[in-house]
């Protein structure tokens, strides 16, 4: 039996992922409604994550 200390499954705040991005609201839509696509909003979300993952 393992004990807590030696147990690699549990999860520490090692395992949290610092955010790089700032989200922006939208409080003006519904919530199961979503907005249309900003296609530059999109490319720059996307080159991040690829930034952030080194795909790129």
């Amino acid at each position: 039996m393992t004990t807590p200390e030696n147990d690699h499954d549990t999860p520490t705040l090692d395992d949290v992922i610092v955010p790089t991005e700032t989200p922006h609201p939208d409080q003006h839509e519904h919530g199961k409604m979503p907005h249309p696509v900003d296609d530059a909003e999109l490319e720059e979300r996307t080159a991040h994550e690829r930034e952030e993952t080194g795909s790129a």
